[in-house]
């Protein structure tokens, strides 16, 4: 949706996150995101443009991440993929977001998010 993103909540820590992974098998960064949105959220996705890459830590570990501004394809309807991990999913108009708990990286990043135009 428009000047929304869709984010997951994760049942270990009860905040919500954007839907991703970590690189398997040799995939690029798209390749990544694409799989993962299969996985996660039971759609595929057009990716439109970099959105972010940034270096963190998280549990003692240190990543890079690489986020990308999509949307979902056509007809298809997001549903939670991982039962196991993810508690709900939902669409949160950019203007909300700070009212939402969200993960230390997401917060970090999404509460200054900036719209590109298509």
């Amino acid at each position: 949706d428009d000047n929304k993103v869709l984010l997951i909540k994760k049942k270990n820590n009860n905040w919500f996150e954007l839907p991703g992974g970590t690189i398997e098998n040799n995939e690029s960064p798209e390749q990544t995101a694409m799989r993962e949105m299969r996985e996660e959220i039971c759609c595929d996705v057009e990716i439109f443009s970099l959105y972010e890459e940034k270096e963190f830590e998280h549990k003692g570990k240190f990543y890079h991440g690489t986020w990308f501004f999509g949307k979902i394809s056509e007809g298809q309807i997001p549903i939670i993929g991982e039962p196991e991990e993810y508690s709900e999913l939902s669409f949160i108009p950019l203007e909300q977001l700070s009212e939402k708990p969200l993960s230390p990286i997401v917060q970090d990043m999404l509460l200054s998010i900036q719209i590109p135009s298509r």
